[in-house]
């Protein structure tokens, strides 16, 4: 009788401590968050909103230095870019979500505040473009030299609902 109970207290222990162990890392990798375009702007702007003092002296020292060399702020990955039209830009990498695929947000500093060639926002869907695909990025100018990107890799932003 008491193998049985130190049989069940056991298995209950393993069970718990399983249970504990899968929860912390569904929680620490966020595998299942579900963040959509609105939610990762407005996490976006509050991000800049906070930081953009910092930002700005990054981004201004980063472009001095033209260094392709990604590096963190706040655990905010960001790196200096120069586009197909010269145009150069730090791009901050704020969050992802997915695993395969996915949605990749953050937000551009552009120095000549031209990136969208004065746009206010850039839709590329590549299924309409091209026929192919699902992929659709999303530029968006959100104040002087500052915009907000959105790269959905999944296809499932419905571009219908911004502006």
């Amino acid at each position: 009788m008491k193998k049985r109970v130190l049989k069940f207290i056991s298995i209950m222990i393993i069970t718990i401590f399983v249970v504990f162990i899968v929860f912390i890392f569904f929680k620490t990798f966020q595998i299942f968050k579900s963040i959509d375009y609105k939610q990762a702007k407005k996490e976006s702007i509050k991000f800049l909103s906070a930081n953009i003092n910092n930002l700005q002296e990054i981004s201004d020292n980063m472009l001095l230095n033209k260094s392709n060399e990604s590096k963190k702020y706040k655990n905010v990955s960001y790196s200096y870019y120069k586009n197909s039209n010269n145009k150069e830009y730090i791009q901050f990498d704020i969050d992802a979500q997915g695993m395969l695929g996915g949605q990749y947000w953050g937000i551009i500093y552009c120095p000549n505040d031209d990136l969208l060639n004065y746009n206010f926002i850039e839709i590329y869907d590549e299924n309409k473009e091209t026929g192919e695909g699902n992929n659709i990025f999303i530029k968006e100018k959100l104040k002087d030299k500052w915009y907000f990107y959105y790269d959905d890799y999944d296809g499932n932003v419905d571009i219908k609902s911004i502006n």
